[in-house]
């Protein structure tokens, strides 16, 4: 059995039209409404985790899918061959992955791209170019404190950005993508998917736009039960739709520095951080 369908879309060529799904188990069918019969399917190797999210890029010659063992493939649709494979740095699920081909800090001169955004690790939606991987191109994180938090300075272990690290793909599509030592491993760690009740919140729905001309913009939905409204070019113009419980401090958006390779560089725009505010505790009764 593959298991259940976790990811549907749907698009049309000059030949097809074609229902593009995946199932948990990790295979990717393609399914042509015309002719009513199954144009390809992809695999997805086991090792790598359960699949959770699916998404087709613009051109609709690329597909990319994630996995619960934070996982990420990008398949050529047209020749049907696994082409790239990352894992997210934070080495978690894989919730939701959005396509677009530019961003609006792109260049009107610059190529269509294969970039992705990618909804994995604490809170937190990042974009890709998943041809080049490495440092994300934009990052967009919540971060809950208390009033008595001490909030570090260190922009290394604090604000690091996530990034994509590439896993070499086997010379020959059947052999063994890991050695035996990492097969051991998973198989003594199943995957399976997150609990939404845990402690740390994670994001699990992304949807926006992005125009060279008109406003561009990011929504995200998670587990801590707040939405929020992403600009991409200024902090300022960032703000929380709803969940802050009554009582509580107004939500915040900057854009602090972030640590690069190591290095602690000034902020330039690409990593927005939200920092939600806990009720504070009331004050102490007065003396009588």
């Amino acid at each position: 059995p593959e298991g259940p369908v976790v990811s549907v879309n749907h698009f049309n060529t000059d030949s097809q039209c074609l229902v593009v799904y995946g199932t948990q188990h990790g295979r990717l069918h393609a399914c042509d409404l015309r002719a009513r019969r199954e144009a390809w399917v992809l695999e997805m190797p086991p090792e790598l985790g359960l699949l959770t999210a699916v998404a087709l890029g613009n051109d609709r010659n690329w597909v990319c899918a994630g996995t619960s063992r934070g996982f990420i493939a990008l398949w050529d649709a047209r020749y049907h061959l696994l082409a790239k494979l990352w894992r997210h740095s934070s080495r978690s699920t894989i919730h939701r992955l959005a396509t677009c081909a530019r961003l609006p800090l792109s260049s009107a001169e610059s190529p269509p791209a294969p970039l992705s955004f990618v909804a994995a690790g604490d809170n937190q939606v990042a974009v890709w170019d998943l041809a080049v991987g490495g440092a994300c191109r934009q990052c967009f994180r919540a971060r809950r404190t208390t009033p008595h938090d001490v909030v570090p300075t260190d922009a290394d272990a604090v604000w690091a950005l996530p990034t994509l690290d590439e896993v070499r793909l086997a010379a020959h599509p059947r052999a063994r993508m890991f050695s035996f030592y990492d097969l051991a491993s998973a198989a003594a760690n199943p995957p399976r998917l997150d609990d939404p009740r845990r402690a740390v919140p994670t994001v699990r729905a992304i949807m926006g736009r992005i125009s060279n001309h008109g406003t561009s913009y990011l929504l995200t939905g998670g587990t801590d039960c707040h939405i929020r409204y992403w600009d991409f070019l200024s902090p300022s113009r960032c703000f929380t739709v709803s969940g802050p419980p009554p009582g509580a401090p107004r939500p915040t958006y900057e854009n602090p520095r972030v640590a690069v390779g190591g290095v602690a560089c000034a902020a330039d725009g690409r990593f927005f951080v939200c920092r939600d505010l806990d009720i504070p505790d009331p004050p102490p009764p007065a003396d009588i």
